[in-house]
């Protein structure tokens, strides 16, 4: 017989993963930057897509990117 219990609290939803990138961790005028030993396979345009994706995911349109190689890896800078 299946019981019915009262009260009891609906647990965390676990779906999806934790953010690769730290987009909604950075101010304006902050960047991150990737060491060229971990940086994305496709590159600039594997993290311009997690940016573009990131964007239309939180609704965050008004925040602004820029993904540039630097030293010996890439960096990204949060401008607006």
């Amino acid at each position: 017989m299946i019981q019915i219990l009262s009260d009891i609290p609906v647990p965390p939803d676990y779906r999806g993963r934790k953010a690769k990138y730290p987009f909604a961790d950075l101010k304006v005028g902050q960047m991150f930057w990737i060491p060229g030993s971990e940086a994305p396979t496709g590159g600039i345009r594997t993290l311009l897509s997690a940016v573009g994706a990131y964007r239309r995911r939180t609704g965050a349109i008004q925040h602004r990117f820029v993904v540039r190689p630097h030293e010996d890896g890439i960096g990204v800078w949060r401008v607006a």
